[in-house]
């Protein structure tokens, strides 16, 4: 409150409306790197299937060391991104009782 009285004292309404830039530190993750990212994952024959050997291309391609976590938020959460990996089989599953199973 004494910094918003302060900055109105001496620069006026329009001070505190002054939009200031953020001083965080900036993403691991470049933009490059997310814009190469998103079209390697729109391909048809993308072959990840894990964010572990999405991890090891990023390291590859980019020469940058990315954390599990990180890849996980940005791909997850910020990109909206999922891997489409197909479910196990089981091995006892009887094949003749799933066609007949899809048949009806």
């Amino acid at each position: 409150m004494h910094r918003w009285l302060k900055q109105y004292s001496v620069g006026g309404l329009p001070a505190l409306l002054k939009i200031g830039k953020s001083t965080g530190r900036p993403r691991v993750i470049s933009k490059a790197v997310i814009a190469g990212l998103s079209e390697k994952l729109r391909e048809e024959s993308c072959e990840f299937k894990s964010y572990k050997e999405i991890g090891k291309w990023v390291e590859e391609k980019y020469q940058i060391s990315v954390k599990y976590q990180t890849l996980h938020k940005q791909l997850h959460y910020r990109m909206k991104a999922k891997l489409k990996v197909p479910r196990r089989s089981s091995i006892k599953k009887d094949k003749a009782a799933g066609i007949e199973f899809k048949k009806n």
